[in-house]
């Protein structure tokens, strides 16, 4: 096939700009880049200028923090946040933000706000092709030796190609040309789809699985748990629960958006072959294909929400307990634990007894500390639990000496009780990485 026969060119450009996400997650490069300096920059200053000192109070309340040993591990985490943030920006998003792209017959129109830059397509010696499967660019080559770079992350970015290759046929082959083109093609449409999830005619689906399914479920969760069970605290019952349900939801999103769109591309690519006039979406097939998936994501994730809530699985919790080694080793042993978070009170439908491993939390002293009853007493007034209103329980832990202490259960929130040790498995070892980090700096 001719490749002048590729159809007439539009006779008004379209005005191409990146994709409205594309631009965001840009723009949020952009600040973690600038934050990160700026951090790193202040460090440097209180680290070459020791005797320096800010006037402002909210920069001398952070003074100490820089001047310190934790000062050397913050440069270290935003040195290698400015590194990534960088690489990503360059990679995915140099040449691109902030320019409006204008393919017309003979040459391409670049606008960078009141900035106009036009370049002949005669200036194009060569055009590179990169067949990323999200996000397929291409490079045209000048004379200069300047380089252009575009990518799907432009709308409908293959204006630019059909135009610069229909000024010049020679500078990349019909069948190389048909087969790019269909790639480009698909990932456009794919990601069009994509926002449409997030702000346009199928936001619906996404406000479904995320927003009212969870928050109607968790609302009807938690009125029927807190009567049957004692919940010490709403926030941090919301906050767990709404953890597992995102995950879950997803996660099911997840694979079902790639299957749907694994469906949906195969079936684009059958239908454009080598055919330069046919670029539309099938409306009606990506229609049927939506609500066969998501129809049947929402019957799977029903049914996961039953079984939270005939099970109660949304009161067990996977903790770690990270031992406090001081061994010349990079890595110690953190134990796996499940703890069920309905055993939390004591004259109650899920009451702890004597002997029973526990996890607390609320206490400096017992934070996040795995402890073993060795007795309990509760007030004969009522005998009612500390979370209903007695603050006269008193729960007795085993401590190492053969001693016991009490606390008040009321004061001390309850975690949960062990019901299953998962064993150890290795965990960096922070504080020997953290002293051979400071050996390595010279001492003056």
């Amino acid at each position: 096939m001719d490749i002048n026969s590729r159809g007439a060119n539009n006779p008004t450009p379209r005005l191409l700009f990146m994709r409205p996400h594309f631009t965001f997650f840009a723009k949020l490069a952009l600040a973690v880049i600038f934050f990160s300096l700026s951090i790193l920059l202040t460090y440097t200053v209180f680290l070459l200028h020791k005797d320096f000192h800010f006037e402002l109070d909210f920069l001398s309340s952070i003074e100490p923090q820089f001047k310190n040993e934790n000062g050397i591990l913050l440069a270290g985490f935003f040195s290698a946040t400015l590194l990534i943030s960088l690489t990503i920006y360059y990679m995915l998003f140099s040449g691109l933000l902030g320019r409006k792209f204008q393919a017309f017959s003979d040459y391409l129109q670049i606008n960078k706000g009141k900035k106009v830059i036009k370049i002949p397509y005669t200036q194009i010696v060569k055009v590179d092709i990169s067949k990323g499967y999200f996000f397929p660019s291409f490079r045209l080559r000048l004379r200069n030796n300047k380089k252009l770079r575009f990518s799907v992350m432009v709308e409908r970015v293959d204006y630019i190609l059909d135009s610069v290759l229909r000024s010049n046929p020679k500078l990349l082959i019909w069948e190389r040309f048909a087969d790019y083109r269909n790639k480009i093609l698909i990932s456009d449409h794919r990601i069009a789809r994509f926002q449409e999830l997030f702000g346009g005619k199928n936001t619906w689906i996404t406000f479904s699985m995320f927003v009212f399914l969870p928050i109607f479920f968790v609302c009807f969760l938690y009125i029927e748990q807190s009567g049957k069970m004692v919940i010490h605290s709403w926030l941090a019952y919301f906050l767990s629960t709404f953890q597992i349900i995102f995950i879950v939801t997803f996660g099911f999103w997840t694979f079902f958006y790639l299957l749907v769109n694994t469906w949906i591309d195969r079936h684009s690519s059958a239908r454009f072959g080598n055919s330069h006039k046919d670029k539309r979406r099938d409306m009606k097939y990506e229609k049927k294909a939506y609500l066969m998936s998501y129809s049947l994501v929402g019957v799977i994730v029903v049914a996961i929400y039953s079984s939270i809530y005939m099970y109660d699985f949304n009161r067990y919790e996977l903790v770690m307990r990270i031992n406090n080694s001081e061994t010349e080793s990079y890595f110690t042993n953190a134990q796996l634990y499940v703890v069920d978070g309905r055993f939390n009170c004591t004259n109650c439908r899920y009451n702890l007894k004597p002997g029973d491993e526990i996890f607390l939390a609320g206490a400096d002293s017992h934070k996040t500390s795995k402890q073993v009853i060795s007795r309990i007493e509760v007030s004969e007034e009522d005998g009612r639990t500390p979370a209903s209103g007695s603050n006269s329980a008193q729960v007795f832990l085993a401590s190492g000496d053969g001693e016991e202490h009490g606390i008040s259960l009321k004061a001390e929130k309850i975690n949960g009780k062990v019901v299953e040790s998962l064993g150890s498995v290795p965990w960096p070892a922070f504080k020997y990485l953290k002293s051979k980090i400071l050996s390595l700096i010279p001492v003056k």
